[in-house]
């Protein structure tokens, strides 16, 4: 794991293709949420559902930034000493992946 994170530098890191395929999966569905709710026969919400509504968009949100600083610090080696067998073994392997799609982009 080591050797890995020494090799990929801070050229092309292997998460930007991860983090890319969230952030189009999370667009897909904004975009769908967004056409439901132009759908909807009911369009007018009172100001306190409304409210409520967006504090919990802005608290999922909130939940998913965090979620991914964290994935991206263990990408980058960092904060390991918390994960299991499982979960190192599912990040290096995430790291080959990511690898081999930067040297057949190369």
């Amino acid at each position: 794991m080591a050797t890995a994170h020494g090799q990929l530098g801070h050229d092309v890191a292997p998460d930007h293709f991860v983090s890319k395929s969230i952030q189009e999966a999370y667009m897909k569905s904004v975009i769908e949420r967004y056409n439901e709710a132009k759908e909807d026969p009911h369009p007018t919400m009172n100001a306190s559902s409304e409210a409520k509504l967006w504090q919990r968009e802005a608290a999922s949100l909130r939940q998913q930034l965090h979620n991914l600083q964290e994935y991206h610090r263990q990408l980058l080696g960092q904060q390991l000493s918390g994960l299991d067998v499982e979960d190192l073994q599912n990040l290096e392997s995430k790291l080959e992946m990511s690898l081999r799609n930067i040297r057949l982009k190369k």
